[in-house]
């Protein structure tokens, strides 16, 4: 009769000798650590020229077609900036440590950054970019 052989598991919760590991290695396991697609939903606000302070550089005239980052647009005869945000979070590769971080940048960019918008990360590859369609006046 065959004899049952108990397994205890154990978790793991930190792994110390990564640090020894070759940087090679590392950065494929933070690679394979990337988060597949997702669909980041995005929502146009039209920010008053009022509200937009005069001494930042990102305050362009531009129309909607000509940039990803900014665009100017008119609502009653009064300027304005078009931003665009995102509720979708960062992945959490960012928040590791600089290793991570440097190769999560060579996958996503960080795009519709403007004025105090913190902008939204996008891998440019993956990700699919789905616009709300109503625009919010602030």
């Amino acid at each position: 009769m065959p004899r049952k052989i108990s397994q205890k598991r154990t978790q793991i919760s930190s792994f110390p000798l990564f640090k020894e590991l070759p940087l090679e290695l590392r950065n494929q396991i933070w690679i394979f650590s990337l988060l597949g697609p997702r669909i980041v939903a995005l929502q146009e606000y039209y920010q008053p020229a009022s509200k937009v302070p005069q001494h930042h550089s990102t305050r362009v005239s531009l129309t909607r077609e000509t940039s990803l980052n900014s665009s100017t647009i008119h609502k009653n005869d009064q300027e304005g900036v078009l931003v665009v945000k995102s509720q979708s979070s960062i992945p959490a590769i960012y928040f590791v440590c600089h290793e991570s971080r440097a190769v999560f940048e060579q996958f996503y960019k960080r795009l519709f950054k403007i004025n105090s918008s913190p902008g939204t990360w996008i891998n440019i590859s993956t990700d699919i970019l789905y616009f709300l369609q109503d625009l919010i006046y602030a």
